[in-house]
């Protein structure tokens, strides 16, 4: 606004009377005018007689600058008025009577933008002892200098100015003079020529890093050294090794030996004690008295002497031999032999060995009589010594006893027979004689002879008792008495016992066994009913050979009591023992073996009768086990085991019923067997296995039923699981049939199944409650130890996915990786294409015949660099076909589409061809991959084309970006062609810095939708750019999201309803990691809502589908943070962007 001064003016004509005051207009900067740096000003001064100068005030003050000369012009400084502030420029006109006019224009000052691009310190190095610091160029165009600035403290407070350079191209600086071990704070300074400076944020030197740690690696000792080795230190300002020992890994260390040669890496010695711990460190120290102690390790303490055991002590009559182990060990000195009478007795050294070799000792002077025990003391090489476990012996035992086998006489002599001393160290037979058992015995002859063992008496007494007794006596003088022995009193005769009593139908015999006396008279054979009831006499017989008699009258079913009396011819009369027949018992019970039926038939099956008096079976059934039985046949032979009963249904099986088997024999015992039950168990349940889904249908499977009853399968569903109102939709008599295809499932339905095995005796058995569920949102990521990663996706016919991206499983190289997964993520299969060299693919898509095409690139297939690659597969991932594009540098496929014509639309970038560096490629090919032409777009520059699609005109459509002239930015490219890939129109979108077009999709009103990323919106790093255009690509409208650090959207798609999906990646500026988000706008570019996707991983997402069943599908990458390999990521919402127990949530961060 001017203010003119018409104050001064009255004053003047009041004084002068005549003389006006000068007329003055301030021209330029017109009124809130925002100006900045160095202002122009344009001033229009009149008077009626001249006007002598003009001078310029700001604020009520003096600039110090005038203009005598018309035009009136000023070149004002507004620097010296900081960033952004109001200001009132005053034009005083002076004429040369001292009459003064003045104008003022109000005006704001905007230094904001003038101040050079701050450059912070991008890199640092230590060198040769020097500490160097490194910038980025300064791109302003009114650079004037730059300036370091050093301080102790992170404030710089009392920084030092170590460095000016007015030279743009000064952008490095070495710190010659600073302390490598404490903290330096630097600062760039970049000022313009206007005297504008911008402050670089504040760079913390490094710390100079300790020495490379020395590990000990190995230590190893024999017998006369030992010898520690370590890792060498390739510290640069090595000074020295010390090797440092202690007894224990926390005790005392001290110092063994210092080094100062980091290429000796290992330490001799000749003074160590290898029983206990030895623990060793190294210790490396620079020459800036840093020290880095490595990672420590011991020996395992040498154990004592492996204790040798004494394997054998052996004795005969001349010698007793020691042996024992051979000692294995290598720090062997010598072996000790111990002896003790006892095991806990006090031990002495009999004998010394030095050779390990020695095994075995004999001794000639001992008594083995009792104990003698020994044992190996063993002391190795450094004095420690084990004792193994002992061994003694078997005392010799006294002589085995030797007892009299018999007593016997005639007419002539009374003979003594003994046993035969079976002792090696025997001595002689001493025979003893006593009247009585208990009297003094006598001894009546010594023999020598081990062989004799009998001996005769010519004078004797049979009429009363002769005892006997054998002493033996052993080598080493012990003796043993064994059990004496005399001769029967002249006896009654023998008794004859009755041997047996046998009998069949016809007869019974008793049998006994003969009389041998030679006194022998006769015999009388007596039978009663019972063992001691009443006897009575069946016959007498004279001869003592007839030891038999057979009877024709008996009564087998009960006892019959023999015994033989045997009479000499002194009348002396000996009863025997008496013997009876066994009663004849009742059948043994019979088993029923088997019950085996089906349908048509029943069949039992009964163990065979062994009775010898057999007559018959009676078949038997009752309805329990002790109910009232009755008889349904009977069979007279002991063969016939077994019963049919045919006829269809004739059986019950589901009922309870008992058989068994009665038996008889000819004496008229009969004997049931034990019951047999019979009842059919229900069928063994066949149970459902998890319900498979697929598009538009579910696919139940079981496990089949074997039992031979199977009737039929019934699948039952139920909208509930407690399956009330349940239908039936499935069922069939086939045991093979196992599975089923449910068809008609829509998509997020749940049902729930229950299946019915039934059998032909209607028994019926049912498995447990099974969900299907059409529900398809899930995240998850698949991948192994490898770096995997997810770049496009495409929904198969099934309902499942297909994902193709890359995968380094194989090693250092990526390979193509193809993944096909059901509808819910679970993998189907998976396949890898590729060679030596970085292979990937950007792109996939489900071909009309069902198969899939994918796009990149190939090193491994590439004459030089990398050719664009194109691999057709069928429905299973078997390659039908595959084709390179390229020449002899870098080019790569980015997206392939198959055309209406049934062949591929292919686009990315070429370096092999083209006018510039790099530029879009656009190949059309058939069918077979083979290119029917290709076009290039671009100038000198570099231009990429990353999506391509084919548009209702036949044309195709192309984005990408195009670098500016400059080379300092690009702009977001859009190229439509005709069919025949000639260009009809480009648009280039974005302002300043890199923009680049990502995906772009026709609108259904004959347009264009584009996502990408611009670096335009200060002071965010990287924002989404999504822009929709008319089918010219004019401009309908532009909308950018982002926060303050970079956000790049995978793809955008448009919704049934007009509106538009756009997935995307952002990472926040104050961490690490990335997450990914998806946004529903609406379709004029106005957000509806946003997902994000929180994880403990760092995510980020490369592609976009919309799925039939109205979700979204997202793949990408999920990075952990601990650094590990990424994994191939696959998110799968519904509609609105949920998954299922998820930490989805909304957020503002895009907005």
């Amino acid at each position: 606004m001017r203010i003119r001064s018409v104050c001064l003016f009255v004053v003047m004509v009041a004084v002068t009377g005549c003389d006006s005051t000068p007329e003055v207009a301030i021209d330029s900067p017109a009124p809130a005018d925002t100006v900045s740096e160095a202002v122009a000003i344009a001033v229009t001064a009149t008077d009626n007689d001249s006007v002598f100068y003009v001078e310029l005030w700001v604020d009520g003050d003096s600039t110090g600058l005038m203009d005598d000369t018309e035009p009136f012009t000023f070149r004002w400084n507004s620097v010296d008025h900081g960033g952004i502030s109001d200001h009132a420029l005053v034009a005083v006109a002076v004429d040369i009577d001292g009459n003064r006019g003045t104008d003022t224009v109000a005006v704001t000052v905007n230094n904001r933008l003038s101040y050079p691009a701050q450059r912070p310190v991008d890199s640092t190095s230590f060198v040769n002892g020097n500490y160097s610091l490194n910038w980025a160029i300064s791109q302003d165009s009114d650079f004037a200098s730059y300036r370091v600035e050093r301080s102790a403290m992170s404030a710089m407070t009392e920084a030092d100015t170590i460095f000016t350079s007015p030279r743009r191209s000064d952008t490095t600086f070495t710190d010659r003079n600073m302390d490598f071990l404490t903290h330096n704070y630097y600062r760039i300074v970049v000022t313009d020529t206007l005297g504008f400076e911008s402050l670089g944020p504040v760079f913390r030197s490094d710390l100079y890093p300790p020495p490379i740690a020395a590990d000990v690696t190995a230590i190893d000792y024999d017998l006369d050294s030992m010898t520690v080795a370590w890792t060498r230190s390739n510290e640069e300002n090595f000074v020295e090794y010390r090797l440092l020992t202690a007894s224990s890994e926390a005790g005392s260390r001290r110092v063994l030996t210092t080094i100062d040669e980091p290429a000796i890496t290992s330490y001799i010695f000749d003074q160590f004690d290898p029983t206990r711990e030895n623990w060793f460190w190294v210790s490396t120290r620079n020459v800036f008295e840093q020290t880095m102690v490595g990672t420590s390790m011991t020996h395992v303490p040498d154990p004592p002497p492996t204790p040798l055991a004494v394997t054998a002590v052996n004795f005969n009559l001349k010698q007793l031999s020691v042996e024992w182990e051979s000692s294995p060990d290598n720090d062997f000195r010598r072996n000790e032999l111990l002896y003790s009478e006892t095991e806990n007795g006090i031990r002495s050294v009999i004998a010394a060995f030095d050779n390990p070799e020695v095994t075995r000792y004999r001794i000639t002077d001992f008594d083995p009589t009792y104990e003698n025990w020994f044992w190996i003391r063993t002391t190795d090489h450094w004095g420690q010594r084990s004792i193994g476990s002992p061994m003694t012996h078997k005392p010799d035992a006294p002589p085995g006893a030797i007892i009299v086998r018999s007593v016997s006489y005639d007419l002539n002599a009374m003979t003594v027979k003994w046993q035969r001393s079976k002792d090696k160290d025997f001595l002689s037979y001493e025979v003893l004689w006593s009247e009585s058992e208990m009297g003094e015995k006598e001894l009546i002859e010594i023999i020598t002879n081990r062989k004799r063992t009998s001996h005769k008496i010519k004078r004797y007494n049979p009429g009363s008792e002769n005892w006997f007794w054998v002493r033996v006596t052993d080598y080493w003088g012990q003796t043993y008495l064994g059990a004496g022995k005399t001769h029967t009193v002249d006896p009654p005769p023998a008794p004859s016992n009755i041997d047996s009593v046998l009998y069949d139908e016809r007869q019974m015999s008793v049998s006994w066994n003969p009389s041998q006396e030679e006194d022998f008279s006769h015999y009388q054979l007596y039978v009663a009913d019972t063992e001691f009831g009443a006897r009575r006499q069946i016959v007498k017989i004279g001869s003592a050979n007839r030891n038999s008699y057979t009877l024709r009258h008996f009564d087998p079913t009960k006892e019959n009591w023999f015994t033989v009396d045997v009479i000499d011819k002194w009348g002396l009369t000996t009863r025997g023992k008496g013997a009876t027949n066994v009663a004849n018992s009742p059948p043994e019970p019979i088993r029923i073996m088997a019950v085996d039926y089906n349908f048509e038939q029943f069949n039992i099956i009964w163990h065979q009768s062994a009775q010898t008096d057999f007559t018959f079976y009676d078949l038997l059934v009752s309805e329990v086990r002790d109910g009232v039985q009755r008889r349904l046949v009977t069979h007279t032979s002991p063969n016939d085991t077994a019963y049919t009963i045919a006829g269809r249904g004739v059986f019950d099986p589901s009922r309870e019923q008992w058989f068994f088997i009665r038996t008889g024999d000819i004496w008229g015992q009969e004997t049931t067997g034990p019951g047999f039950r019979v009842l059919d168990a229900p069928p063994l349940m066949s149970n459902l296995r998890p319900v498979e889904y697929r598009k538009g249908k579910f696919i139940l499977r079981w496990s089949g039923n074997d039992e031979e009853d199977f009737r039929r399968y019934t699948l039952y569903e139920s909208l509930t699981a407690d399956m009330l109102n349940s239908v039936k939709v499935y069922s069939s008599e086939e045991r093979g049939d196992t599975s089923m295809v449910l068809n008609g499932v829509d998509p997020w339905e749940l049902r729930y199944y229950i299946l019915e095995v039934e059998d032909i005796w209607g028994l019926k058995t049912v498995s447990s409650v099974v969900e299907g569920s059409s529900e398809s949102w899930f995240i998850t990521s698949l991948g192994d130890e490898a770096q995997d990663e997810g770049r496009a996706v495409a929904e198969t016919a099934d309902g499942g996915f297909i994902v193709a991206g890359h995968t380094y499983g194989d090693g250092d190289d990526g390979d193509v990786w193809l993944v096909k997964t059901d509808p819910k993520g679970n993998i189907d299969w998976s396949k890898t294409y590729g060679g030596d060299g970085d292979d990937h693919a950007y792109s996939v898509q489900v071909t009309l015949d069902g198969g899939y095409v994918m796009a990149g690139f190939s090193e491994a297939l590439a004459e030089k660099w990398s050719d664009a690659w194109v691999i057709k597969t069928d429905d299973n991932g078997r390659v039908e076909w595959n084709r390179t594009y390229g020449g002899f540098r870098w080019d790569k496929a980015h997206d392939v589409k198959q055309t209406a014509d049934g062949g591929y639309i292919i686009t990315g970038y070429t370096f092999s061809h083209g006018k510039g560096s790099a530029d879009i490629w656009l190949i059309k090919a058939d069918a077979s991959g083979y290119p029917v032409w290709t076009k290039t777009f671009g100038g000198p520059d570099w231009e990429y084309g990353y999506t391509v699609e084919e548009t209702d005109d036949k044309g195709y459509i192309i984005t990408g970006f195009t670098e500016t002239e400059d080379k300092k930015s690009s702009r977001i490219w859009l190229v439509k062609t005709d069919f025949h890939g000639e260009e009809e129109w480009t648009q280039t979108f974005g302002s300043r810095d890199q923009n680049e077009g990502y995906s772009v999709e026709q609108t259904s009103d004959g347009g264009f939708v584009v996502a990408g990323i611009s670096q335009a919106f200060f002071p965010n790093y990287e924002d989404v750019a999504l822009l929709r255009t008319d089918a010219g690509g004019e401009v309908i409208w532009e909308r950018s999201f982002g926060g303050q650090s970079w956000d790049r959207p995978a793809a955008v798609r448009q919704t049934p309803d007009g509106g538009f999906l756009i997935a995307g990646s952002s990472q926040l500026k104050e961490e690490g990691n990335s997450d990914v988000w998806l946004m529903k706008i609406d379709t004029d570019g106005d957000p509806l809502w946003e997902r994000l996707f929180d994880s403990v991983t760092s995510d980020v997402v490369h592609a976009l589908q919309i799925t039939t069943d109205g979700g979204c599908l997202m793949v990408g990458a999920a990075d952990p943070l601990d650094g590990g390999p990424a994994d191939l990521l696959i998110i799968k919402t519904d509609a609105r962007g949920n998954v299922p127990d998820s930490p989805v949530r909304l957020s503002g961060q895009l907005r």
